[in-house]
């Protein structure tokens, strides 16, 4: 995995509802999710911006395939463009105009603001401010060719228009799921840090894990979701499997109990009695039941 550039490592630490992304050419933009994302009555109906200054959505390639992305006022990234830290904003008017909003800072110091604007114009101002020959694709730089970028926004549509991505029904779910584990995840890293903070060791072990305050490592989030798919997979492979071998096993106990109620076992309940055994332990076999999962910190 490339090097994290300085000024995301300085940024991230300076806020922990920045999150970071790569794209496909490696470099990194900063996602800010304290703001929250506006769908708006345009939103209702795919329309592309780029054919209509009204629209509210890019319909642009997402890894290969043509994809409606919405542009939502409250989405704000943070990128480097040549020398500078730049923050792009999306905004909305008291007439409901989709606002293209940005601010130039220093190269090491975004308190310190050398220009900004914020027009309905899709950014032309700032295409005009760092390159006058318009060479710069906006849907790039914004990072709507990212998936999990994209993943987020979608989301947020299919909350209050669900028919217009029928198909992302199941990745929703999967998504309400991640943010329910990564709450679960950072409210448990918050005491552990405080653990960590009150403790004069450089690690400490707790149920059997090894903490250390070494750098972080950041995981991309198309990573996380995949391993978590397949964790809920094999999670739910594991119950079904567990459900046929209990009601597999009621049966036994059933015939048994019945058995020992009759003195002269005939052949046929024998042969029953045996079948069930052997297909209690096939199901165990092919469950691969027992075996175990380890997903170490090192591997993320």
């Amino acid at each position: 995995m490339p090097a994290i550039p300085q000024w995301t490592d300085t940024l991230l630490s300076s806020n922990t509802n920045y999150q970071l992304y790569s794209r496909a050419n490696r470099s990194c933009l900063i996602m800010d999710t304290t703001p929250a994302l506006q769908v708006l009555d345009k939103h209702s109906q795919f329309q592309d911006i780029q054919q209509d200054s009204k629209a509210g959505y890019y319909y642009i390639k997402v890894n290969k395939e043509k994809t409606w992305v919405p542009i939502l006022p409250g989405y704000t990234i943070f990128t480097k463009i040549k020398n500078s830290i730049f923050q792009l904003s999306i905004n909305v008017s008291d007439e409901q105009k989709i606002l293209f909003s940005w601010i130039e800072f220093d190269e090491n110091d975004t308190s310190k603001t050398i220009a900004f604007d914020s027009q309905s114009d899709r950014f032309k101002s700032l295409i005009t401010h760092i390159d006058p020959d318009g060479r710069i694709s906006i849907p790039h730089l914004l990072g709507f060719s990212i998936s999990g970028i994209v993943q987020v926004l979608i989301s947020t549509v299919y909350q209050k228009y669900p028919q217009l991505y029928p198909e992302f029904q199941p990745t929703f779910k999967a998504r309400q799921v991640t943010e329910k584990t990564i709450g679960v995840v950072q409210r448990k890293g918050k005491r552990l840090r405080r653990e960590i903070e009150n403790t004069l060791p450089e690690t400490f072990t707790r149920e059997g894990l090894v903490i250390t305050a070494e750098e972080p490592k950041y995981v991309n989030y198309d990573d996380f979701m995949a391993l978590l798919i397949e964790y809920k997979q094999i999670k739910q492979s594991l119950y079904n499997s567990n459900r046929q071998i209990k009601h597999l096993k009621q049966k036994i106990d059933a015939f048994k109990y019945e058995q020992n109620n009759i003195e002269n076992k005939d052949e046929e309940n024998e042969d029953q009695d045996e079948f069930l055994i052997t297909r209690v332990n096939k199901i165990i076999e092919e469950s691969k039941i027992g075996s175990t999962i380890l997903v170490t910190l090192r591997d993320i």
